[in-house]
């Protein structure tokens, strides 16, 4: 009996040490909006692959420099809502295109009005219309918030949104770098407008609310549809050396559960192809 009782141990403790082993730690960082979805992303595969870390950071690189960390080795996976540009392509790291999502108008809890129309958006940003009444709403004067013109949520709806395209700003917009920042800004300032990521937007916890767009509401049903006009395109970028805790990770994102995850954040899954 002690001899089979050590047979046993002897056999365990080689599992445990290769579970130790093969346990890795996965750093991701990059664009301030794809946050919120990726730390839902790792929460979902840790449950499945308690061993493996993934660590997002809650702090934004941008867009840029997600995409550099992610060449230097600084970081695991970076994440961009952008596209590589022409300079980027030459360096040694991968882009996978993971999801398309909603951007969307948001207004803080108090403003009355729950749809807007395409027009009325211009007319806000132009400063033609500076008030909550000329919409329907209470009397106050409109807070305009923007992001700058290099933030692909701007980028975004500049495609999206034909009067939007070469619009000129009003002066008093008050410029954001970043989604925590202008959600931050829509959570505490009455009258206040703004665009966001969708999914950026569900963090806001009741204290600012998305605006219906034409009469449509930012899903992922809207953006698989092809109905929802202002979409931003979800990549992560790896470097050609890489853990193969970053593979499962990667794997997972592509499998049923992760698409499942993007679903339910006003995101439609890309079937990307993963080696």
């Amino acid at each position: 009996m002690i001899r089979t009782g050590l047979a046993v141990v002897a056999i365990f403790l080689p599992l445990c040490l290769a579970t130790a082993v093969n346990a890795e730690t996965v750093t991701v960082a990059g664009s301030s909006g794809m946050i919120p979805l990726l730390k839902e992303l790792g929460a979902a595969y840790m449950k499945k692959n308690p061993h493996d870390e993934i660590k997002v950071s809650s702090s934004s690189l941008t867009q840029s420099g997600g995409i550099l960390a992610a060449k230097n080795g600084a970081v695991d996976i970076g994440m961009s809502a952008r596209d590589l540009e022409t300079r980027e392509l030459s360096y040694s790291i991968d882009d996978y295109h993971i999801a398309n999502v909603a951007a969307t108008v948001a207004v803080h809890s108090n403003v009355g009005i729950t749809n807007i129309t395409a027009k009325q958006l211009c007319a806000i940003y132009s400063g033609k219309l500076t008030n909550w009444k000329e919409l329907g709403g209470h009397n106050a004067r409109i807070v305009v918030y923007t992001r700058p013109e290099s933030d692909s949520t701007k980028q975004a709806f500049r495609k999206g949104i034909p009067c939007f395209g070469d619009l000129q700003e009003t002066p008093e917009a008050i410029s954001m770098n970043h989604s925590t920042d202008i959600l931050s800004a829509l959570k505490l300032t009455d009258d206040s407008v703004g665009i966001i990521d969708a999914i950026a937007l569900e963090q806001a916890r009741g204290r600012a609310k998305p605006l219906r767009l034409d009469g449509r509401r930012a899903s992922a049903e809207e953006v698989a549809n092809g109905h929802w006009p202002v979409i931003k395109r979800y990549n992560l970028i790896v470097g050609t050396k890489r853990k193969k805790a970053v593979d499962r990770f990667m794997r997972f994102i592509k499998s049923r559960e992760g698409a499942a995850v993007i679903s339910r954040h006003a995101g439609m899954p890309i079937n990307f192809t993963y080696p």
